[in-house]
């Protein structure tokens, strides 16, 4: 594992509360702001800088450099995020930032951006949990996952059975005596998963690219956990994102097939209104 230390931040002798704006309250949304050579981001915990730094040491995967992780005062900054990260900018720019860059895309330029997601996806595969069976954030604790839930942090699990009991993963009745259903759900249960690292926000507004559309770097690891290894493949695919034009092809290309634990979590994000 990879530990930053977490000095005090001195910015030419101003205090750290002026250099930034205070943002309203919101527990949903990152709080980024980018000055000349870094970001500042608000964050829960230290998680997303620990991983970030643990996945461009230990891949190929284009990611910011952390410079640093500040604890803070509570409420100083953020009345939810205590914890202040800075990192170096990466070139190019968000695929989806205010409309779809990939619509005007040539074939090519949407296999190049499949063929790169493989290539990072593969990679983080190859990274094994420290934790065994536990699905958990990065340094074993509770993690973010927007297709669980919204606001809060959720976790840590002592297995992946525990995990698939979590409300938000379950068919309501009836729909759990639906025939067809029931065997999803059955084959899941009883299916082997290996634990990996997953990003477990992996869509189009944090993946970089530059002005012809060659991947960049992927940002934003808030989400990043030691998750079941198809798990990946359902985060991309949460809420309306699985209809996004173009993206639902790239998934298809680019991401690991779990058809059964797709269609299944589809008819779990109905049935709970997602």
């Amino acid at each position: 594992m990879v530990y930053l230390a977490a000095c005090p931040l001195k910015l030419a002798g101003t205090r750290l509360s002026h250099c930034l704006p205070r943002p309203r309250p919101s527990r949903t949304l990152s709080v980024a702001y980018r000055i000349p050579g870094c970001y500042f981001k608000l964050c829960h915990s230290r998680d997303e800088a620990l991983v970030t730094e643990y996945v461009r040491i230990h891949t190929s995967i284009p990611v910011p450099k952390i410079l640093d992780v500040v604890q803070i005062p509570v409420g100083s900054l953020h009345p939810y995020r205590n914890w202040l990260m800075i990192s170096a900018v990466l070139p190019g720019v968000p695929l989806f930032l205010g409309g779809h860059r990939l619509r005007g895309a040539s074939e090519q330029q949407v296999q190049r951006v499949s063929e790169y997601l493989r290539d990072w996806i593969g990679q983080l595969r190859n990274l094994q949990s420290p934790f065994g069976q536990r699905v958990c954030g990065f340094t074993g604790g509770s993690f973010r996952s927007f297709r669980i839930e919204n606001e809060f942090p959720v976790g840590p699990f002592t297995s992946i059975a525990d995990f698939h009991a979590h409300e938000s993963l379950t068919l309501p009745e009836p729909l759990a005596s639906d025939p067809h259903l029931a065997r999803l759900v059955s084959a899941r249960k009883n299916k082997s998963y290996r634990i990996n690292l997953v990003h477990g926000d992996l869509l189009l507004h944090n993946i970089l690219a530059d002005s012809d559309l060659r991947p960049t770097g992927l940002v934003d690891w808030e989400c990043a956990g030691w998750m079941p290894e198809y798990w990946e493949t359902v985060a991309s695919s949460r809420s309306s994102f699985v209809f996004m034009w173009c993206w639902k092809d790239i998934r298809r290309e680019a991401f690991p097939a779990y058809e059964a634990e797709l269609e299944l979590d589809k008819q779990v994000q109905i049935s709970h209104g997602e």
